[in-house]
């Protein structure tokens, strides 16, 4: 975050859609607790030196029941949401069942969820991701899609596979892409402007 904020810093806030996660699961960060997510969007906002996050979502939901045992979290995001120092809510998701929760529940704004068409470092096969996938957009929810080139692992004909696949779906609407050299930039964005033109 603070990195981030650096960066934007006197540009218009407006020009930029600021998404962050909240991890809530025991293990994966040295905290022994975690505090409720308006004492870490309190902490985010002044990382990112703004006044408001665009999108929060609780990270890595694998259960069925996420939206019951992250209710507290769920709570807190909504109040920030009506504050105004977030302007959406949602999850990222790591399996089938957790994905079904989030196409159904009603106080997911946005879901971030894993897609690609060689089914590698995803939650299931894409004949059974896609459908919930395009429920979840139909439903007016916004879908970030992630893990689109199997975490670095593809080849540049596969990662071009992936995104022609990925945006002839129809229902993703943003992508993140991790990437470690700025030919892999120059790549994927050659690739969008190639997509966005035929």
């Amino acid at each position: 975050h603070p990195y981030v904020g650096r960066v934007l810093k006197g540009k218009p806030r407006d020009s930029v859609q600021l998404v962050t996660k909240i991890w809530t699961r025991r293990g994966g960060i040295p905290e022994q607790e975690r505090p409720l997510a308006d004492v870490l969007v309190k902490r985010f906002l002044n990382e990112l030196q703004t006044d408001y996050i665009d999108v929060v979502q609780i990270h890595c939901m694998t259960k069925p029941d996420w939206n019951e045992s992250e209710r507290r979290q769920m709570d807190a995001l909504a109040k920030l949401k009506e504050q105004g120092l977030i302007r959406a809510h949602g999850v990222s998701v790591h399996s089938i069942p957790a994905l079904k929760v989030a196409a159904d529940d009603p106080w997911v704004d946005v879901v971030h969820a894993r897609v690609n068409p060689f089914g590698h470092r995803v939650d299931g096969p894409m004949d059974e991701v896609v459908p919930i996938l395009k429920q979840i957009h139909a439903a007016g929810k916004g879908i970030i899609g992630m893990k689109l080139i199997g975490e670095g692992s593809f080849d540049p004909a596969q990662r071009k596979q992936t995104l022609k696949y990925v945006m002839d779906l129809g229902c993703i609407d943003c992508m993140t892409v991790g990437f470690e050299k700025t030919e892999e930039i120059d790549e994927f964005l050659e690739n969008v402007r190639e997509r966005l033109e035929s």
